[in-house]
């Protein structure tokens, strides 16, 4: 069993082998509170659309330059 991350205790995200990262009920609002708490909120849709992330395991496919694409590249 894999150690479950602060952030998974916080936002109650589920870590499953039947690709239920998330709890399916709460859709992307898991996305948008992590956006927000750490002042990103502005780039929820172009996660979410272009990039394709509905689930925290999807994270583990973004590059840096999907980020750059999207307008969050280093200041």
């Amino acid at each position: 069993m894999a150690a479950v991350s602060d952030y998974q205790r916080h936002y109650n995200v589920k870590d499953e082998p039947d690709g239920g990262d998330m709890q399916s009920e709460e859709g992307t609002e898991w996305l948008m509170e992590l956006l927000t708490d750490v002042q990103l909120q502005q780039y929820f849709m172009r996660i979410r659309d272009e990039l394709n992330v509905t689930r925290l395991s999807h994270f583990d496919y973004v590059k840096n330059e999907d980020l750059e694409k999207i307008g969050m590249g280093r200041p």
